[in-house]
């Protein structure tokens, strides 16, 4: 497959393909749920990016997560938890207990997030591993590459520290290809073990329904041959 060609009858950059690609489903971030990939392809044609898509699309149609938008998120939560001590101060009847209460607040530390500054979209991350992916050349790999057995704590640490890919998901994987490379570890099989004929359960019922019909075929041809005439004999 040409992969310049095929952005091409996509009618798509490669800054677009990639876009696709997230909105489509990869392992770096979620996806927007309602859209599919006759929607995905049509709005990053007619949008060009994600950026364009996220202020153009009805958010009440499509669910957005909030990794996608996580200032505004962030801004979202700090007004309900806002407006929720408000309602608070205001529902308590003890003015001194509201004052208190008050104080305590003023007193509490910045909530994390407010100290991290501006937050970066997940799917700007995304778009970084898809352009700037660690590869490793036929050089790096010394001419030879051999399947041994996966070193799952070192994986780990690189997949789910590094990374950030879900632990439950690595050990799961790794779980499978373990598996995988002990089944290709054993002999290969024969070939002739991966086919073995099976009699139709019908069989025997069948085999008498096509003799019973050849016997019926035969006598209606000799009959239609010695018809005519007494006794079934023809006339001279």
């Amino acid at each position: 497959m040409n992969y310049a060609k095929a952005i091409e009858g996509l009618g798509l950059t490669h800054d677009q393909f990639v876009d696709l690609c997230i909105l489509l489903g990869c392992d770096y971030c979620d996806t927007i749920r309602g859209i599919g990939p006759k929607t995905a392809l049509k709005l990053v044609r007619e949008h060009k990016c994600i950026e364009r898509i996220l202020e153009n699309i009805d958010h009440k149609k499509y669910s957005v997560p909030d990794s996608y938008t996580p200032n505004e998120a962030r801004e979202s939560k700090r007004k309900k938890e806002k407006e929720s001590k408000e309602e608070k101060n205001y529902n308590t009847d003890d003015e001194g207990k509201e004052s208190d209460e008050g104080k305590e607040s003023a007193a509490e530390p910045k909530d994390e997030d407010e100290e991290a500054g501006e937050l970066v979209p997940v799917y700007v991350e995304a778009r970084r591993l898809f352009n700037e992916h660690e590869v490793l050349t036929s050089e790096d790999l010394g001419g030879t590459l051999k399947w041994s057995p996966c070193k799952a704590e070192e994986l780990t640490k690189f997949l789910v520290d590094e990374m950030g890919f879900s632990a439950e998901r690595v050990t799961a994987n790794i779980e499978r290809l373990q598996k995988a490379h002990k089944a290709m570890s054993k002999p290969q099989a024969r070939m002739d073990s991966f086919f073995k004929p099976k009699a139709a359960p019908n069989a025997a019922k069948l085999a008498a329904k096509r003799k019973a019909a050849k016997e019926a075929g035969t006598k209606a041809k000799k009959a239609k041959k010695g018809g005519g005439g007494f006794f079934g004999k023809k006339r001279r």
